[in-house]
């Protein structure tokens, strides 16, 4: 190996070192805590935590082990969503390039989906898993709500959003619990539709910025405060409190997850 050679991946691997965020573990016997700066936290069906880092680091952290695999491709930039519904097949958004990635539970590439490669979907700003191994994707130019296989074929769509009375909003977030798709709209709140795409209900909580379901129970935060949705009754939780501010909490029956400026506290649900 020449000496230019030998310094260029010397320089390489200190750069990939840079990015590498300052994560730590913590417990105190009874709350656990990963600190760090994230994006996203999200947390599967398996009890894996799953952290984007400003540094636009993935990572997927054991809990019971405290141990993690990371996962690193700047080619797209920052990702847009991660959806773990299926912690076999872990589903990551790239909205500017409209493409999904599926990554295996050791972060390995098993599938690309382009959605820039088929004329009928050219500006997708939204997507989720669904229990099918299909997916929902909000198309901005049709105003609907689509589900559709890797291969762009339609199993279900819902009326146009105008049609409910949302007009020209931006969706934040879609996810699937127990055969119904929860959708997240700016300034209005939760849209229902089943597994069909058939419209529920909508019920209005305007200040919700993300949210995170178990059995179809809906959870998020506002003012510092933990609230549930299950059908149209909504209510606050008394849950485990922190003296940082809290941005969001993801619960999936096992775990609290509270995320914070600096990081996460989680704790296991007696």
């Amino acid at each position: 190996m020449t000496k230019r050679v030998f310094i260029f991946f010397l320089m390489l691997e200190l750069s990939c070192t840079a990015l590498k965020p300052k994560v730590s573990y913590e417990n105190d016997g009874v709350l656990y805590s990963i600190q760090g700066k994230f994006d996203i936290v999200e947390i599967d069906k398996l009890n894996f935590i799953y952290t984007q880092s400003d540094n636009n680091i993935l990572s997927r952290h054991q809990l019971d082990t405290k141990s993690k695999l990371d996962y690193v491709d700047n080619r797209l930039g920052k990702i847009d969503d991660l959806d773990p519904f299926d912690p076999l097949n872990i589903m990551l958004f790239y909205k500017s390039y409209g493409i999904i990635k599926i990554l295996d539970n050791t972060l390995n590439i098993i599938k690309i989906i382009n959605f820039r490669e088929f004329s009928n979907y050219q500006n997708v700003v939204s997507v989720c898993s669904s229990n099918d191994g299909r997916f929902w994707i909000f198309d901005e130019s049709i105003q609907k709500i689509v589900k559709i296989n890797s291969n762009f074929e339609k199993f279900a769509e819902t009326n146009r959003l105008s049609d409910l009375g949302v007009q020209l909003s931006s969706i934040i977030k879609m996810r699937e619990s127990n055969n119904q798709l929860f959708v997240l709209v700016e300034g209005t709140g939760i849209l229902v539709f089943d597994n069909f795409g058939q419209f529920i209900r909508k019920v209005v909580v305007p200040k919700i910025v993300d949210f995170s379901l178990n059995n179809a129970i809906l959870y998020y935060t506002f003012n510092d405060e933990v609230y549930r949705i299950e059908g149209i009754d909504i209510r606050k939780l008394d849950v485990p409190r922190s003296i940082q501010p809290l941005s969001a909490v993801k619960i999936n029956g096992d775990y609290i997850v509270q995320q914070f400026r600096g990081g996460i506290n989680y704790q296991k649900i007696d």
